[in-house]
């Protein structure tokens, strides 16, 4: 199914990744509420939210990767599903995104799209990885709007998502490799 896996797949501590995702969006919504946003900000951010973390997820992590799984190994619907992911970022040159910062953002965006296939794995569930990522980025954009400084250690979800990804996929390949 798009929204839900059949079982979940990944060690316990992966939950680590969005717990630590959800501290960090917490402590960015704070910093922004400090610089008092409008309402309509507010609205705005939301809507945003819900926009993106709805429709990047269903796309990449949701449909491509239940259609991806009809004929790719679980390591190749990872790497085609987040390289996709990462691909969509690349058009905001086209809307002021500096073309030299395109290169790290795509990067970064395939980190992340990495952890949120691995939160969705661990869940057994596409909705927590649409909640967190529509609330990262409503968080993050909200801040940037007001003047905010975002937290610095949201740094820290980047080696944190690579650690989890790859606990769950080598998790996936050997509880396969004990079945099958």
């Amino acid at each position: 199914m798009v929204l839900f896996d059949k079982t979940t797949s990944g060690p316990r501590w992966a939950w680590a990744l969005p717990i630590a995702m959800a501290g960090i969006i917490a402590m960015n919504f704070l910093a922004a509420a400090s610089k008092q946003p409008t309402f309509e900000l507010l609205a705005c951010s939301m809507l945003g939210a819900v926009g993106v973390g709805f429709g990047e997820e269903m796309i990449t992590r949701g449909s491509m990767i239940v259609g991806l799984r009809s004929r790719f190994s679980e390591g190749k619907v990872w790497l085609i599903s987040t390289l996709l992911f990462s691909a969509l970022h690349i058009p905001n040159v086209l809307f002021g995104f500096p073309l030299w910062a395109m290169p790290v953002q795509v990067l970064l965006t395939f980190v992340m799209g990495s952890g949120f296939y691995a939160i969705r794995r661990v869940s057994g569930t596409l909705i927590v990885s649409m909640v967190l990522h529509g609330l990262w980025d409503s968080a993050l954009f909200l801040n940037d709007a007001v003047g905010g400084e975002s937290s610095s250690i949201q740094y820290a979800v980047y080696p944190i998502a690579i650690i989890c990804v790859v606990a769950v996929l080598l998790w996936g390949r050997n509880a396969q490799a004990q079945h099958g």
